[in-house]
């Protein structure tokens, strides 16, 4: 019934593509172009299994030497082009829409493997409620809300709280993210959770999923995932 009725909204209103609006000729279950789904740049090929950073054939260089807290890293995309317009359109301009197609994919991609080990929960990076406020939405609980009936996985969004307003991330150092971020998390609920994935738009240097997650293990978390739109390339 649900597909017959998605057949006769086509004929009534002619879907387009998400990405460039040109016309979808036939209807599917994702509305992107064959184009503009060749011009996507997925990370799927020599990704480094720790921290999703491409082109390596194995568990990369920096994560020998200083190994993330975390046990496994999923990034749909590298960050660059388009996908970097869109994940600023989504944060910046509300365009909540981008967060639909791109947690479809996300599910496309990954279900199958998600689904051998399921986390018990997803938990959508918390935002401090001062940027909230501001911004009118959470980016990350947005990708997450498209994501979960996709891959009947729960979302726990009050399980932890960021607790201290950090200032934007984007210009800073390393060693500045780290002291920025630092004490920026608090679990607030007591849980038995064992298994986790964190889910967020993109992984920079990785250091907010490292405080998060060190919040997290010490709360009694075992095993923790981290789950991206995209990774930025060092």
């Amino acid at each position: 019934m649900k597909k017959l009725i998605k057949q006769i909204q086509a004929l009534i209103y002619p879907p387009f593509c998400w990405l460039c609006d040109t016309p979808m000729a036939a209807l599917s279950d994702i509305l992107i172009c064959e184009d503009c789904l060749q011009q996507l740049p997925f990370n799927q090929q020599s990704v480094c299994p720790s921290c999703a950073l491409p082109k390596t054939t194995a568990v990369c260089g920096y994560c020998l030497i200083n190994p993330p807290v975390w046990q496994k890293a999923r990034a749909l995309f590298t960050y660059e082009m388009p996908i970097n317009q869109r994940i600023s359109q989504l944060k910046y301009r509300a365009r909540l829409s981008q967060a639909e197609w791109m947690a479809f994919l996300f599910a496309q991609t990954y279900v199958e493997q998600i689904q051998s080990e399921p986390p018990e929960i997803i938990i959508p990076v918390p935002l401090h409620p001062t940027k909230i406020r501001q911004r009118g939405f959470n980016q990350a609980y947005e990708l997450a809300q498209y994501l979960q009936p996709l891959i009947e996985i729960p979302i726990n969004y009050q399980l932890v709280k960021k607790i201290k307003n950090t200032t934007a991330q984007a210009h800073l150092t390393s060693k500045q993210r780290l002291k920025n971020l630092r004490g920026a998390f608090s679990v607030v609920q007591n849980h038995q959770y064992r298994h986790v994935a964190i889910f967020d738009d993109v992984i920079t240097t990785g250091t907010t999923m490292t405080e998060l997650s060190q919040v997290l293990l010490k709360s009694g978390v075992e095993k923790i995932e981290v789950w991206t739109i995209a990774r930025a390339i060092k």
